[in-house]
């Protein structure tokens, strides 16, 4: 993923949920993005910030 002769140095991470950071959570175990009355997200879950971290 790097080159320096093309000057790209890492990867490209988009911000997007269904392409992005969901289907790292839910790859990692997070089932479900909300709680069940829908009042809160489940990021704070452990599976969620070990996909944060990744």
């Amino acid at each position: 993923m790097t080159d320096p002769e093309a000057g790209t140095y890492g990867t490209w991470a988009r911000q997007d949920y269904h392409h992005q950071y969901m289907p790292l959570m839910y790859s990692n175990g997070l089932r479900k993005p909300f709680d069940d009355g829908l009042t809160k997200t489940m990021f704070d879950q452990p599976e969620a910030l070990e996909a944060w971290e990744y």
